[in-house]
């Protein structure tokens, strides 16, 4: 028992994600890499809820991914937790029920670990594939797919209307011409950022491409 108390606190001790044995909300057992990734002490947490470190906008998908564990899945998701300092930090958690040897359920046990850069990169990502590097509009195919839902909204809402305005740059060759390829992307530029200007913060822009927008 005391070889197999060491390994397991070698593992508990070595482990590079935070394992939480949870029951009812309440931590049970907090593994010590809580430290390393958050910066709390395991008895900071030890017989609080969990929601006391959770963003508060995250509790509903949190009671979904309880609802999940307990039905025998193993229940994969992202939530904010809080740090030692204040600030919260993405992670991503993987929650199963846990059953005594009688197999009555006994609470859960979840493993998570920050993720806040792979977060990032993501929303990085997702902004080169949506928005224009030269105008930071909407490229193409983002904005035909939020003018789709749009359109689908107001299908939907008998009274509502939206309105769509498409326009160019008359005679953007000769531009192009005169000042070369860096003028004109400087021209495109400002003429996206005076457009962007006059609409509302709920309006979209977006460059079609070349000189429409």
């Amino acid at each position: 028992l005391t070889d197999a108390d060491a390994r397991y606190r070698l593992v508990a001790d070595s482990v590079y994600d935070v394992v939480l044995r949870v029951r009812d909300g309440r931590i049970l057992w907090v593994s010590p890499s809580l430290t390393r990734e958050l910066g709390w002490a395991p008895e900071d947490w030890i017989g609080h809820h969990i929601y006391e470190f959770l963003l508060p906008d995250d509790k509903r998908a949190m009671a979904l991914d309880q609802v999940e564990a307990y039905a025998n899945e193993t229940a994969v998701k992202r939530f904010q937790l809080r740090d030692h300092s204040g600030r919260y930090h993405h992670v991503e958690t993987h929650t199963r029920q846990v059953r005594t040897d009688a197999g009555q359920s006994d609470g859960l046990v979840t493993t998570f670990r920050t993720i806040d850069a792979e977060v990032r990169a993501e929303a990085e990502l997702d902004r080169r594939v949506k928005l224009d590097d030269l105008t930071g509009a909407l490229k193409r195919d983002a904005a035909l797919a939020e003018l789709s839902a749009i359109v689908s909204r107001v299908r939907r809402s008998p009274g509502q209307y939206t309105a769509l305005a498409f326009c160019d740059v008359d005679d953007f060759k000769a531009i192009n011409d005169a000042l070369g390829h860096a003028g004109g992307d400087q021209w495109l530029a400002a003429a996206a950022r005076r457009i962007a200007e006059t609409i509302r913060s709920v309006d979209i822009l977006a460059r079609m491409g070349g000189d429409e927008f």
